[in-house]
């Protein structure tokens, strides 16, 4: 199931334009062409396995208008999280992991969640052991 959650820039009072504009965001301008939201997708390899499963990402978000893609938020479901636009991730706990990604452009963010996206096994008997255990003997 993928859930998609958009978000529109409004005009806000004139002391939230002043700390938005420090960060980066426009100004408001009516007279500017409608916020086009970035259209948000991704993809992880491998998407299930045994801990430690470490998942490769990779987004394909894009705009029609050219507006720049200026940041990236993943929530990869263990509590963990990145801002770089295509991170590797390590799962180290078997369970059922759904991931969201947000997409910035200016004036817009565009969300969307993979529900039981990722599958961590627990490992079987032997799998997942120290291969350090018997050292000492």
């Amino acid at each position: 199931m993928i859930r998609r959650t958009t978000r529109q820039a409004f005009p806000l009072p004139a002391i939230t334009l002043a700390v938005l504009w420090v960060a980066g965001c426009p100004p408001y301008d009516p007279g500017a062409p409608p916020i086009e939201h970035p259209t948000v997708r991704f993809e992880g390899k491998p998407v299930s396995g045994t801990p430690p499963l470490t998942v490769q990402f990779t987004q394909e978000s894009y705009t029609t208008n050219d507006a720049p893609i200026t940041g990236w938020l993943w929530r990869f479901g263990d509590g963990a999280a990145s801002m770089l636009p295509d991170p590797e991730h390590t799962y180290r706990d078997a369970g059922v992991y759904s991931v969201a990604l947000t997409v910035a452009v200016p004036g817009a963010t565009t969300t969307v969640t993979r529900e039981d996206y990722i599958m961590v096994d627990k490992p079987t008997s032997g799998e997942g052991e120290d291969e350090d255990e018997d050292e000492g003997e």
